[in-house]
């Protein structure tokens, strides 16, 4: 090995010299340099997969919260009809996978929602029908059941018949109202007028009125009971009653007076404790009276008649509404 060695001055600094290795035959062995430490590799690559790791999962987590709030937000709106969740979904996920499916429902849902407010009020059986074949859908044939169920009791009631019961009976066999359409119907059927016995009330009453515009008391008397509950006014008229009244109306200036019943005549069965107490009529009657002195020659009534269960005429009430006089004197008598 050699070494440096200072030049004959003495001033000029030594020069290191590198010491130098031969081998066997003499030759200088290669310098090596010094070995690296690999712990310094290692932790490098380790601290680039912990970042690359977390910003991975970061991406990773973050996504998987979005998706099970975009899934959570979807299942909310399984059965709903707020129109304003549907929006709120679209807003808050405008690239969910679910965005077509919830923009066909929402435009559905307004259409039905727009359609349903045009009816809502409605009084017609058939707009509800109609609304839910075009829907079908299983919320709004509810609300249609619903209504049309309540529109054909209403009009049972309105008819008060016993077919119409029947009819809403037949159409709604587990109706809210079947009850008390079941008792209506049997309250109707017992109220039900024969048509030999109304036929015999409008014999008896064209025969009664036939004799009273004739003066025929004694002819009268043959369709009333001993006993009237009124007549024209007088509570408790006998027949003796019915003969005076009949007479005073008569004046001698009567010269003829007729009777004639209005289209709109009407008998109902009169009942009580479950048991039948006769029949009303109620009808509308024109008298036309012809006389030799001022005095009204005629007269427009309301009638309310009775009939006893064996049809004879137990009250007689008249409320005039309109008259025609041949001068301006008053008087409260039928024909005066």
């Amino acid at each position: 090995m050699k070494t440096s060695q200072s030049n004959s001055q003495g001033n000029v600094p030594p020069i290191p010299v590198v010491p130098t290795y031969n081998d066997e035959q003499g030759n200088p062995l290669p310098i090596q340099s010094p070995k690296k430490s690999p712990w310094k590799r290692f932790l490098l690559i380790f601290l680039f997969l912990v970042a690359l790791l977390g910003v991975g999962g970061y991406i990773a987590y973050t996504y998987l919260q979005e998706t099970r709030a975009e899934e959570q937000a979807f299942q909310n709106l399984e059965g709903s009809y707020v129109i304003q969740s549907y929006e709120d979904y679209l807003t808050n996920f405008p690239k969910g996978k679910h965005v077509q499916e919830v923009q066909q429902r929402l435009g559905r849902l307004k259409q039905m929602q727009s359609a349903w407010s045009q009816i809502l009020y409605s009084t017609n059986p058939q707009d509800f029908v109609a609304f839910k074949s075009r829907f079908r859908d299983n919320h709004y044939d509810v609300l249609c059941d619903t209504k049309i169920d309540s529109l054909d009791w209403t009009n049972a009631l309105t008819a008060n018949t016993p077919e119409s019961y029947q009819f809403y009976m037949s159409n709604h066999p587990n109706g809210r109202y079947r009850q008390q359409a079941q008792n209506a119907l049997q309250q109707t059927e017992q109220s039900a007028i024969s048509d030999d016995v109304e036929i015999a009330i409008h014999e008896r009453l064209a025969l009664f009125y036939d004799a009273f515009g004739r003066n025929e008391g004694l002819t009268m008397c043959r369709y009333i009971v001993p006993v009237m509950d009124n007549f024209l006014g007088k509570r408790q008229a006998t027949k003796s009653d019915v003969l005076g009244i009949v007479e005073r109306m008569f004046t001698p200036a009567i010269e003829s007076c007729n009777f004639s019943f209005g289209d709109d005549l009407k008998i109902e069965r009169l009942t009580g404790d479950n048991q039948s107490k006769g029949y009303k009529v109620t009808m509308s009657v024109d008298q036309q009276i012809e006389r030799n002195d001022p005095g009204k020659t005629f007269g427009s009534y309301v009638a309310e008649i009775h009939f006893s269960d064996q049809l004879m005429i137990t009250s007689v009430q008249m409320r005039e509404i309109s008259s025609k006089k041949s001068t301006t004197s008053h008087s409260d008598n039928y024909f005066d």
